[in-house]
């Protein structure tokens, strides 16, 4: 309820006419009163805002819990990618030197039979390139996402220290002043 300027005027001539008549002892009595209050009050706070930088901690272990099991799955599916990727890069490279050395063939010969049989020889081959390097780009572009994706989870996971850092060192500063009170 909403006091009046005179309820309000009245008040403030009751607390005067107390802080007069009280007296040094009277005085000393209710300050150790309303600081023992204030400090019971803090008490409260700093204990509730334990609580709950408990509780955020938890939180953040378990939010760090999930991108390192994600990290594990995502680590085991990239190293079959890269290896997978080995031999089709090999193969790219020996298709790619079957190809130079048939043009090289090709640009030697003047016989137009030979020649013939040569440029269908290298077509074949650039048809077996293309097939190669399109397998090549499938999996890079795999492995692309899943590096990524490693790598979103690994800022998140660092944004995640970062927080959990700040909160324990709140956490300390909390239990240092409550453990005054305890003494």
């Amino acid at each position: 309820f909403d006091m009046s300027d005179e309820e309000k005027e009245l008040e403030e001539k009751k607390k005067q006419a107390m802080l007069a008549m009280e007296g040094e002892e009277g005085r000393l009595h209710r300050e150790a009163l309303e600081r023992k209050k204030q400090e019971e009050e803090l008490k409260g706070k700093l204990q509730d805002e334990r609580t709950k930088l408990g509780q955020e901690l938890d939180k953040l272990s378990g939010d760090k819990e999930k991108l390192e099991l994600k990290w594990v799955e995502l680590n085991e599916t990239k190293a079959p990618l890269e290896k997978s990727l080995e031999p089709i890069v090999a193969l790219e490279t020996k298709v790619e030197q079957e190809e130079g050395d048939i043009e090289k063939k090709e640009h030697t010969t003047s016989d137009p039979v030979e020649k013939q049989a040569t440029e269908k020889m290298r077509w074949e081959v650039e048809d077996r390139r293309r097939a190669v390097e399109k397998d090549r780009w499938r999996l890079e572009d795999e492995n692309g996402k899943v590096n990524a994706i490693i790598k979103a989870n690994s800022d998140k996971y660092q944004e995640l220290l970062a927080e959990e850092e700040k909160a324990q060192q709140r956490l300390d500063e909390i239990n240092k002043n409550l453990s005054v009170y305890s003494k």
